[in-house]
């Protein structure tokens, strides 16, 4: 990565990859770099979240992610909504309140509407 500073198909290419061979910790870093150079790229925001849902387990991150591609799409990405969905529903099986796992619930149920 030394020779291809600030390229981002370089290094989403190398994302990719690390995803395939399911070191994920370290293509989420990768990706998380695509996004600082390319803020509007849908498929690396979207990927993130991804990761970090099914992964990771960084359910906060998934819903930034997630709440990014919404931003730039406007609120027409229907896989943003399904993902968003998804990490509201885990979110709501952590909670200990049950006023919050109902709030989270209501929340995720509209995302999937959508």
């Amino acid at each position: 990565m030394k020779y291809s500073f600030e390229q981002f198909y370089v290094w989403y290419q190398y994302g990719l990859a690390l995803i395939s061979d399911a070191k994920y910790q370290k293509a989420y870093l990768m990706l998380k770099e695509c996004s600082r150079m390319r803020p509007d790229h849908v498929t690396c925001h979207l990927l993130l979240a991804k990761l970090a849902i099914e992964n990771l387990f960084l359910i906060e991150e998934a819903i930034h992610w997630c709440n990014k591609v919404l931003e730039i799409t406007n609120n027409k990405n229907v896989k943003a909504f399904i993902l968003l969905g998804c990490s509201l529903c885990i979110k709501a099986k952590l909670q200990k309140q049950h006023a919050l796992q109902i709030n989270y619930y209501e929340n995720a149920l509209e995302s999937f509407k959508k």
